[in-house]
């Protein structure tokens, strides 16, 4: 795991609670005062400023000598990291619905010919006017005595008729 200034102040939090410490103020994500207010910042700060007063604070206030406000100030960070974060991830969601293409495929016209670009009704891609039927694809099965057979078109076709002698 990457060791960053944030998971070792998490580790410090964790290691107040197994020595029994408890906040006396409920900590932000649990109702507590308002995360940005916690850092010191306004409403409206964005993530670089967010990141700046976590460290400054954390130097202010060492776990040792105030474990009461450090534990406040990584709890409040951690908080605003998750909604940093799905803020992002919100704005990315929303940013790749609007890049999705929203035109429909186009049905083949009266005489069977589609557009450019466009699938018609038996499968056909047309392409700058041009129009290509995807090559049918035989299955090969076995029967019981170990005899190969090529289906073509839905209808299984014996070994030797049609495609030549010997099996296919």
């Amino acid at each position: 795991m990457k060791r960053t200034i944030s998971t070792e102040a998490a580790a410090h939090v964790a290691h107040l609670r197994n020595l029994g410490f408890t906040p006396a103020n409920a900590p932000s994500s649990c109702g507590g005062a308002n995360p940005f207010v916690a850092l010191g910042l306004c409403p409206q700060a964005q993530w670089t400023e967010v990141r700046q007063a976590f460290i400054a604070r954390l130097r202010q206030f060492p776990p040792d000598r105030h474990p009461e406000e450090f534990v406040q100030i990584v709890d409040a960070y951690d908080t605003l990291k998750r909604h940093f974060r799905d803020e992002a991830i919100a704005l990315a969601a929303a940013d790749c619905a609007a890049a999705l293409p929203t035109a429909k495929r186009r049905r083949a016209g009266e005489a069977g010919v589609a557009s450019p670009g466009a699938v018609n009704g038996a499968g056909q891609v047309g392409v700058g006017g041009f129009h290509f039927a995807p090559s049918p694809r035989g299955v090969i099965a076995l029967d019981m005595t170990g005899v190969a057979h090529v289906s073509s078109g839905g209808s299984l076709v014996a070994p030797g008729a049609g495609r030549g002698a010997g099996v296919a």
